[in-house]
């Protein structure tokens, strides 16, 4: 490899493994299967359709795309040649999608068919757009404009990927982050980032080249992207892609090709737990079980467990600005139920006040975190990059505590943290006390306006099906681990969680109900 080229995704993770492994299989969907030398020459054929339409090394190409092979094939075509890829949330409105088009100077937009005919409604609207292009399937009452570029009529590709030189600093790609506390912004991710990513990934999850890992994460958000994607193609491992979470689809995948990897969001494995033929399924296959997005309770992890036969479900934690993931648990290490393990590959973290100074073990403070996997910034966006970034301490915004053998616990945002009478209470902390009970399936705590106490605490819940629970019974079950002042003193009982694309609880959303 050229040092020029050792920073780029495809020169990196696709080419070795596509020639020490060209037939061993590297995607499942949907019972077609990809070879590593399949890929090569579908990535072949992506590059020669963008050069065709003149895609230039540092311009930006947009990505509707859901859980599909075009997603992969697209984006590392546009890795490959310097470009830069930006992966939208394919369910966004028009306002949402033009708005990260606009502030990025999108010139290609590349998209399953329904998201991009959103999009290409408003393309009056959107002048740096040069082309939109159809990956995927095209149904025939649709009926898309002629203008719009078709990858199946584009045959040209030799099957041979040559990636060019990249600079470790170069943007590869742009992840907006989710904007709930104001407008969005655009994390300027590497390829030096990338790079890091690739070998952490191998070393967190300890990927080997038999893996069959469930991609079942969203490929627009980065922990699907990297963490599941892309780090088990630097080993050769097998992807087993999923279109789109359902309890029921991913047990019978991971059941049917014997899972060995499995990385989710703690909404998924609550949904598998509660799925009444959980049982009926063998997932003692699977070695390691990683949980981001939020912190799973220790109830759940210890379902978790018994459901796979003794596979520890453990939580990591990362952040859209620092790549992928900033903390896990090494394999030479024991698991701590509830811990977001200990700082990843190459990342340094400190827990600290709010003048920036260290706070002892066992107190809570803010994490912060440095290393290669760190964003060099938000694009169009100096004053908050500075404000994020503060001497090279990328500020995540979220609570920790470290215990004696420096093993980090999630105790909430700081945005989230319940101001009662003077008191602070943590989410966290209530909401692992309702998880103890078992009627119950998922459940988010809020803090709610008081005028005597500032604020008190609310639960929102979900039962689990054919049970039922009172507000009372909800309230005296939580008395017996919580003190007074955090037990909730509103409980709503509600259908189902608020949640983003990825599964996440949208508690700005409950706020809302309030």
């Amino acid at each position: 490899m050229k040092k020029s080229e050792e920073y780029n995704l495809v020169a990196k993770c696709l080419l070795p493994s596509a020639r020490k492994y060209p037939d061993s299989v590297a995607i499942v969907f949907e019972g077609q299967e990809f070879g590593y030398r399949d890929v090569l020459e579908e990535v072949s054929r992506y590059i020669a359709m963008l050069k065709k339409l003149g895609i230039q090394r540092g311009e930006v190409v947009a990505f509707l795309m859901t859980n599909r092979p075009e997603f992969a094939f697209s984006y590392l075509a546009v890795a490959s040649m310097g470009a830069v890829a930006l992966p939208i949330d394919p369910s966004y409105k028009p306002n949402e999608v033009t708005f990260r088009i606009k502030d990025s100077s999108t010139v290609a937009v590349i998209g399953n068919e329904q998201p991009l005919q959103r999009v290409y409604a408003v393309k009056d609207t959107l002048r740096t757009v040069r082309h939109y292009i159809l990956a995927g399937p095209e149904s025939a009452a649709t009926a898309l404009p002629k203008d719009v570029v078709r990858v199946k009529d584009m045959k040209e590709g030799d099957g041979k990927v040559e990636p060019c030189a990249v600079l470790p600093d170069d943007t590869a790609h742009i992840l907006y982050t989710s904007g709930t506390t104001g407008v969005p912004k655009g994390a300027m991710i590497t390829h030096q980032n990338l790079y890091t990513n690739a070998e952490a990934c191998v070393k967190n999850a300890s990927y080997v080249h038999e893996d069959r890992v469930v991609c079942v994460l969203p490929l627009f958000h980065c922990f699907g992207l990297l963490q599941t994607l892309f780090g088990p193609f630097f080993v050769g491992a097998t992807v087993l892609l999923v279109e789109r979470f359902s309890a029921k689809t991913v047990l019978e995948i991971i059941s049917k090709y014997k899972a060995t990897v499995m990385q989710g969001v703690p909404t998924f494995y609550i949904m598998m737990l509660n799925l009444p033929e959980l049982k009926s399924y063998d997932i003692t296959s699977l070695r390691f079980c990683l949980s981001g997005g939020a912190s799973t309770a220790v109830e759940i992890l210890e379902r978790w467990k018994q459901a796979t036969g003794g596979t520890v479900l453990q939580d990591g934690y990362g952040l859209s600005e620092a790549t992928a993931l900033v903390c896990c648990t090494p394999k030479e290490f024991p698991r701590k139920p509830g811990s977001l393990g200990r700082p990843s590959y190459r990342t340094e973290v400190r827990v600290v006040n709010e003048e920036g100074k260290d706070v002892p073990q066992g107190t809570v403070g803010e994490l912060i975190t440095r290393g290669p996997l760190v964003m060099k910034g938000y694009l169009n966006d100096p004053s908050r990059t500075a404000e994020a970034i503060r001497d090279g301490w990328l500020h995540s915004g979220d609570l920790v505590y470290a215990d004696l053998d420096g093993d980090l616990f999630l105790v909430g945002r700081k945005k989230e943290i319940i101001f009662r009478g003077g008191a602070n209470v943590y989410p966290r902390e209530v909401e692992e006390a309702l998880y103890k009970n078992p009627k119950v399936a998922e459940t988010a705590v809020i803090g709610v306006p008081d005028e005597l106490f500032g604020e008190k605490v609310k639960a929102f819940i979900v039962l689990r099906s054919g049970v039922t629970a009172t507000e009372e019974e909800i309230k005296e079950f939580c008395s017996q681990y919580l003190a007074k002042y955090k037990t909730p003193e509103y409980v709503e009982f509600i259908s189902e969680m608020p949640k983003t694309t990825t599964g996440k609880i949208r508690k700005v959303a409950l706020k809302e109900k309030n």
